[in-house]
């Protein structure tokens, strides 16, 4: 029966063989390593095999192509918010129109001559004075032309949003034992699938969802409290769209870390019996919510020792992040993930390095002057991927290296600690240290006891505009990943919980995040026998 259904599901990517395409795939960072380890599986079992990646790794990779017959399938990991972006977004998307009357000639090659400093057009109501043309459709039936990209004045190129950047497959990869070499070349497309760690109802792009974006240019207005202009150019808004094709694939658990001088690891008995050596080792939900919201908070009140001269820090993700939509559910912060894509209702830090520059778009340096210390700074207002962060609105786009950057904090200022959030696979990869919420530490075997909530589903998504090929090729994905077995997931990713056992032993409301977990077990069924990763 399995033979016969991966042999359909080969049969059914050689189609049309004369014509291959290239599926795309995107979506969590958190669940990559076993989703990079499926699709390979898979992949391999079918004939095809892996032609390049960017990690020596495969559960690590951000980047990987395969192919598969005549096929080709391109991932790239930017985020279970940006996957849902990038699916969900709208099959086409207008740029702009062209509000002179005098211009309809079709000749894109014509169009930059043809325009003087007196034409403009406009998208949205915004004007944009004499643009490059780039491409455009002529509206049927009138004097317009429809501009499916455009050039503004500093030469920006302005495209959709829910295109991401993936490499280029169509090229000659050089590779070392399968990694790439030098700077690949890429191309841009909309994803056809995204692993996400998150409903699209608790996403910032969930169906009807209106999201802003911005152009790159003028927008930091250093008169303002939070560094952002009151009236910042605005781009256009996309209206995304509902996805049918969502498919519960298993569970991926998340943990709160702790930077080293605060690890209970790094402290021993007879410091902690005197009280010189405080650490944490818990954080409850109202804490953590207090943290998140102010950005920081009294190490005191999280050690429950006498350190009211310490500074707790908050650490985060990024707005593409579906860790941190999950985080803000399981704390109670749903409210604030608002649908223009920005959650400006909690205050993130960033960490740079002694002797370092960080340079954001806002235009502002920030400069670490001690040569040992690190410089704890909140993250600045930056544009990310056309969508407006403000101060203390951003994080790391990336679990695996905001868990490096806060386990390798051994030069932290004085009375200085620093809380993040990631995804348990990240944590233990990075040797980040996990404490634990509510009193329950992180593990696959608290989460399947129901003691353990911060975890979500781990879902498979499909774009409506995806091709048939598409369609077969993440069904049978999602199939073979749900069922794979509890030692064969947690081979592929710490933290991760098989589809089999998560839907055996607790549950949550269907389209709720951070919901209330019921527990499907009896004492006479008690779950065991599973690791504790």
């Amino acid at each position: 029966m399995k033979k016969t259904m991966l042999a359909a599901a080969l049969a059914a990517l050689a189609i049309g063989s004369a014509s291959a395409e290239t599926i795309y795939i995107t979506g969590s960072t958190a669940f990559r390593g076993a989703a990079n380890n499926s699709i390979d599986a898979y992949v391999t079992n079918n004939g095809g095999s892996q032609v390049t990646r960017d990690n020596a790794t495969l559960g690590s990779a951000g980047n990987v192509v395969w192919s598969l017959g005549t096929n080709k399938i391109v991932a790239y990991w930017t985020g279970s918010e940006a996957g849902m972006q990038s699916v969900a977004g709208p099959v086409s998307t207008t740029y702009g129109t062209n509000t002179n009357p005098a211009i309809t000639n079709s000749v894109v090659g014509l169009w930059a001559n043809q325009y003087s400093s007196n034409d403009v057009i406009t998208n949205n109501g915004v004007v944009y004075s004499n643009p490059v043309i780039t491409q455009s459709t002529k509206v049927t039936g009138t004097n317009k032309e429809v501009f499916a990209s455009f050039k503004s004045l500093n030469a920006t190129v302005l495209q959709a949003p829910n295109k991401i950047v993936f490499w280029d497959p169509s090229q000659s990869f050089t590779n070392s034992s399968g990694v790439a070499q030098g700077t690949p070349a890429t191309v841009t497309n909309k994803a056809d699938i995204a692993f996400t760690d998150t409903y699209q109802a608790s996403s910032a792009f969930g169906s009807g969802s209106k999201v802003t974006y911005y152009a790159t240019n003028n927008y930091w207005d250093a008169s303002q409290s939070n560094g952002v202009s009151t009236n910042p150019t605005i781009l256009y808004t996309n209206s995304y769209v509902g996805l049918s094709n969502d498919t519960i694939i298993g569970a991926v658990g998340f943990a709160f870390i702790v930077s080293p001088n605060y690890a209970s690891a790094t402290a021993s008995a007879s410091s902690l019996a005197n009280g010189s050596a405080p650490v944490i080792d818990n954080i409850t939900t109202a804490l953590a919510k207090k943290l998140y919201t102010n950005g920081i908070l009294n190490a005191a009140e999280l050690s429950g020792g006498l350190d009211t001269n310490v500074n707790a820090y908050a650490i985060g993700r990024s707005i593409d992040s579906g860790t941190r939509v999950i985080a803000q559910a399981t704390l109670g912060l749903s409210s604030l993930i608002r649908s223009n894509g920005v959650n400006t209702g909690v205050n993130q830090f960033t960490l740079v390095a002694p002797a370092a520059k960080l340079t954001y778009s806002d235009g502002q340096t920030y400069v670490s002057n001690s040569g040992s210390t690190l410089l704890v700074t909140n993250w600045p207002a930056e544009l990310y991927y056309g969508k407006l962060s403000g101060k203390g609105a951003g994080g790391f786009a990336s679990g695996g290296t905001l868990c490096d950057t806060i386990a390798k904090a051994t030069n932290l200022p004085s009375n200085t600690v620093v809380i993040g959030y990631a995804g348990i696979n990240d944590a233990t990869g990075k040797n980040a240290k996990m404490i634990s919420y509510n009193g329950v530490y992180p593990s696959v075997s608290a989460i399947r006891s129901g003691n353990y909530p911060f975890w979500s589903y781990e879902h498979l998504m499909v774009a409506p505009a995806a091709s048939a090929v598409a369609v077969t090729f993440a069904s049978n994905v999602a199939t073979q990943i749900k069922g794979l077995t509890d030692s064969q997931l947690l081979g592929y990713a710490k933290g991760t919980v098989s589809y089999a056992t998560i839907t055996n032993t607790v549950s949550r409301a269907a389209n709720v995040d951070g919901g209330t977990v019921t527990k499907l077990w009896t004492n006479a069924t008690t779950p065991s026998g599973l690791p504790n990763w």
